[in-house]
């Protein structure tokens, strides 16, 4: 079971944007995957005391230096799959120290151990989800739509209306993951889809 921690200022701002832009119905339905179906283990109920799970939002930091070997180990094993088929992927293992120090790097820790990564690129009228991966152990347990919900509440936070991402065309699962999640598809070229959602 997930221990219980005590969330920072900081997290519950961030809980709160998310809150506004997600709505509470989707909170509450989505809770459930995770808590289980009592009100008094639901999302915003924790939220309103200030008390998440290891598995929510409470665990989500910023990356820092000595985080960089185990997000090379992470982004490996996450993109393990499609490795052989897909020959034009980025190189997973390198500049992780600069993109820390950039500040926009956020990691989910559970139990010491890092099981989820999201990297953000603001520019002057989007926010851009650059990568967001989940360990392979670790999915079905709702991390990377947590990390996309959290990503969007960093862009209210920063006063943005647009969010925008990319994902490889044979990455099939992801498109469907995003428009699940309310991103459009803006375009495609040979290799990538790119993708929109207005805040």
């Amino acid at each position: 079971m997930a221990c219980l921690v005590k969330a920072d200022s900081a997290v519950l701002k961030r809980i709160r944007a998310l809150l506004a832009i997600t709505g509470a119905a989707g909170v509450f339905s989505r809770s459930r995957r995770i808590f289980g179906r009592s009100r008094k283990k639901s999302f915003a109920y924790r939220v309103k005391r200030g008390i998440t799970s290891a598995m929510t939002l409470a665990p989500i930091r910023k990356a820092h230096p000595g985080d960089a070997p185990a997000l090379v180990e992470l982004f490996v094993a996450a993109y393990a799959d499609y490795m052989n088929d897909i020959k034009d992927l980025p190189d997973m293992t390198e500049g992780w120290p600069e993109a820390i120090a950039g500040g926009d790097v956020w990691v989910v820790e559970n139990d010491s151990r890092i099981d989820g990564c999201l990297l953000l690129q603001e520019s002057d009228d989007h926010l851009r989800i650059v990568n967001v991966a989940t360990r392979p152990e670790c999915r079905g347990q709702g991390i990377g739509g947590l990390l996309m919900r959290f990503a969007e509440a960093e862009g209210a936070l920063r006063g943005v209306e647009q969010m925008a991402l990319s994902t490889h065309v044979k990455m099939s699962g992801n498109v469907a993951l995003y428009e699940h999640l309310g991103w459009s598809e803006l375009r495609r070229t040979d290799t990538k889809v790119h993708m929109t959602k207005t805040l």
